[in-house]
This record gives structure tokens, C-alpha cells and sequence, in this order.
């Protein structure tokens, strides 16, 4: 598996040398607004799993994930659909 990260300059641009991620120490892996396009056939449990058993002990996990159930019912239902679709 190959991390790396993009330095930030002083300016608060993004400088073009990268560094790879210190696997020695603790990492944290965001899976922010992605788990939800993630059909349940292809077992996102598995996938996340596999993910953090691949980084060093003492990494954590931030995850997010939509939920339909606060949307009106024809907005919710377009986003299964689109769900469903891709």
C-alpha cells in the first residue's frame, strides 16, 4: 500500500514534493462521504476492515456516512436510485 502526502508551504500552497507516511507511527484514515457508494454486495465492512489492517497500531478511523431517513420522501428516493445506479 502506497501513502504519501503533500507538503504545505509557508506560503499555504501546496508544495509539488510529496513524503511518504511514516508507517512506523500512527495514522489517520478518513473515509469521509465514500462508504455510502459502497453497495452492500461488495461488503464495506470488508473493505474497511482490510484497510485498517493494514496501517500501525494505535491509527484511527474517521468515517462518515449520508442517511436518507431526515429527507423528504421523493428527494430520498432519488438518492437510492442513485445509489443503486452509481
Amino acid at each position: 500500500m502506497a501513502l504519501a502526502w503533500s507538503a504545505t508551504g509557508d506560503s499555504g500552497r501546496t508544495s509539488s514534493r510529496r513524503q511518504p507516511c511514516d508507517l512506523s507511527r500512527p495514522v489517520a484514515l478518513m473515509l469521509v462521504a465514500v462508504l455510502h457508494f459502497v453497495p452492500d454486495g461488495d461488503d464495506p465492512y470488508a473493505l474497511v476492515r482490510h484497510l485498517l489492517d493494514a496501517l500501525p497500531a494505535g491509527s484511527w478511523l474517521a468515517a462518515s456516512h449520508a442517511t436518507h431517513e431526515y429527507l423528504p420522501p421523493a428527494v430520498a428516493e432519488q438518492a437510492r436510485a442513485a445509489a443503486h445506479t452509481g
